[in-house]
């Protein structure tokens, strides 16, 4: 799929009745590492993360916690989904996009409106890059 990262999209799509997506504070880093774990033992079987490498991760140089990840919280409160986006190195040509959702919340349209988020924050990161430069985005 290509998208054109200079046009931008007013059509986000909506989550679900009762979820809401937010951006992430240091104080979610348990709650996050969990459902990244619950995601990864679904995908490969095993845990992929600690908190203190998703902290170590969110305090990287340049990297700014509010702007750069999202979490989706259940209609119970639970962060159920996750999404983050990095543009933090010059000359900001390539940048780097993951998300997860808790398996127990897949289909539901979570990772789609994640996906958005990062696409729309690519798309607004592409005027740091040097004019003319090919700019990517890899998931």
């Amino acid at each position: 799929m290509t998208t054109n990262l200079t046009e931008t999209s007013e059509d986000i799509r909506q989550l679900p009745q009762g979820y809401r997506m937010r951006p992430a504070v240091m104080e979610d880093a348990e709650a996050a590492v969990k459902l990244l774990n619950a995601y990864m033992q679904a995908l490969i079987g095993e845990d992929e993360t600690t908190v203190e490498a998703l902290r170590h991760e969110w305090e990287t140089p340049d990297f700014e916690l509010s702007r750069g990840v999202r979490l989706i919280e259940s209609p119970e409160g639970e962060i159920v989904g996750f999404g983050d986006f990095y543009d933090t190195t010059a000359p900001y040509v390539r940048s780097v996009i993951w998300t997860a959702v808790h398996p127990d919340h897949e289909g539901l349209g979570l990772r789609e409106a994640l996906l958005d988020w990062a696409l729309e924050s690519a798309k607004k990161s592409v005027s740091k890059a040097p004019d003319g430069a090919r700019v990517t985005v890899h998931t």
